[in-house]
């Protein structure tokens, strides 16, 4: 949605010219006020991505997050033969928004998990073990 500089939408029906001159008073100035706007749409960013996964999780319908908490306090993780650890149990819509944010090979890449979910406060919902133990 386009907004004015006071944070109101557009009204509709501006023509692509007008929206354009809009566009060119508000763009940044100087270098200040890009560092500026860079670290708001990053803020922004981080926040909705907060939002969708707190969403998630606070809905919980399977109970997995509940599940993996009961597995973690526990420490029921190993095989029966303790070759091993089962880490994570991630939900399809968690899943979701880690491949949006990390990219596909989040469940693949080591480096990758770990940012998404061993570091990530709310990936950390997704393991089955303490996150110092990965």
């Amino acid at each position: 949605m386009l907004v004015d500089d006071t944070g109101r939408p557009l009204k509709k029906g501006k023509s692509p010219q007008e929206v354009k001159d809009i566009l060119k008073t508000l763009r940044p100035k100087n270098k200040e006020q890009e560092v500026l706007l860079a670290r708001r749409i990053a803020e922004t960013l981080e926040a909705s991505r907060r939002g969708s996964m707190r969403k998630v999780i606070e809905d919980d319908p399977e109970g997995v997050f509940k599940a993996n908490l009961e597995k973690r306090i526990k420490d029921d993780n190993w095989s029966k033969n303790k070759d091993y650890r089962h880490i994570a149990s991630i939900p399809k819509e968690m899943v979701y928004v880690a491949e949006k944010i990390w990219g596909p090979k989040v469940l693949t890449d080591p480096q990758l998990f770990r940012e998404a979910f061993v570091k990530d406060e709310m990936g950390q919902y997704c393991l089955t073990v303490d996150p110092k133990t990965i």
